[in-house]
């Protein structure tokens, strides 16, 4: 016979998932979270048969809470937000000769270039 099939639902999650995502004060982020894990919920991604694989789905609602806060970091450019998640060193494009490659505007704006 084979073992039953557990859903894991939002609630449960949810408290898992809070400390991570948890990035503006009017808790937006838990509205984005719920239906991006309704999201997996639909696509069948969040049923477990072992505690493997209950793990598994903890793991995935983890990578989406590592997702969003990315995302806010690198769209609001909130730097502090990925402070203690592992990131990968930023590698220049050497493929671009070094005065022709793309500097942020800061970067200009130090050099005293103006902008269009």
């Amino acid at each position: 016979m084979d073992p039953e099939i557990e859903e894991l639902d939002w609630l449960d999650i949810e408290q898992i998932i809070k400390p991570i995502i948890h990035v503006w004060v009017n808790g937006l982020e838990t509205t984005w979270a719920a239906r991006a894990w309704k999201a997996l919920t639909t696509a069948r991604l969040t049923g477990y048969e072992s505690e493997i694989e209950r793990t598994t789905c903890v793991l995935r609602a983890v990578a989406l809470a590592g997702l969003y806060r990315e995302f806010c970091a690198r769209a609001f450019d909130e730097r502090g937000l990925t402070r203690g998640l592992a990131r990968r060193p930023r590698r220049p494009n050497r493929s671009v000769p070094a005065n022709r490659r793309i500097h942020t505007r800061s970067a200009r704006r130090a050099r005293g270039h103006r902008g269009r």
